[in-house]
């Protein structure tokens, strides 16, 4: 179908790191199925390639607007938020990805990221979840 085909090319595009094609490609998807959280999810792992985390976040929260109960954004945004010492963010996510993942395979690797961060630092596990406007991921694209 068209979906998985432009999914796969935008992944291709990723995986070969042709990050503008790749954002273009997942930005046609989004367009042409803006309830498929996934597109969303997949613009942001390409801005988080880029090291570009503000429009990543966007995106994965876009994501998490279109479908709340969709697992890879939760444990993405948990990921980058980790990977950007924002610690008490990232234990809320990816708590969040374990309660729409309940039988994920990375469970027990997860459990242990979310122990080592309440471990390291004292504090909350409160996180901000609103995910704006839609689609505010694609407001920050890059020019083709």
């Amino acid at each position: 179908d068209q979906l998985g085909a432009l999914n796969n090319l935008g992944n291709c595009y990723a995986a070969v790191e042709r990050f503008e094609e790749a954002i273009a490609t997942f930005e046609k998807v989004a367009h042409l199925y803006p309830d498929q959280p996934e597109a969303y999810n997949n613009i942001g792992a390409v801005y988080e390639a880029r090291s570009d985390h503000r429009h990543a976040e966007a995106c994965y929260q876009d994501a998490i607007g279109v479908d709340a109960s969709h697992p890879a954004a939760y444990f993405n945004l948990g990921s980058m938020l980790a990977n950007t010492k924002r610690f008490t963010e990232s234990v809320a996510y990816y708590e969040q990805y374990l309660t729409h993942a309940p039988d994920a395979q990375d469970r027990t690797k997860v459990e242990s990221r979310i122990q080592k961060m309440r471990s390291e630092a004292g504090f909350s596990n409160t996180a901000s979840r609103g995910g704006g406007a839609l689609p505010a991921c694609l407001s920050g694209s890059a020019t083709h």
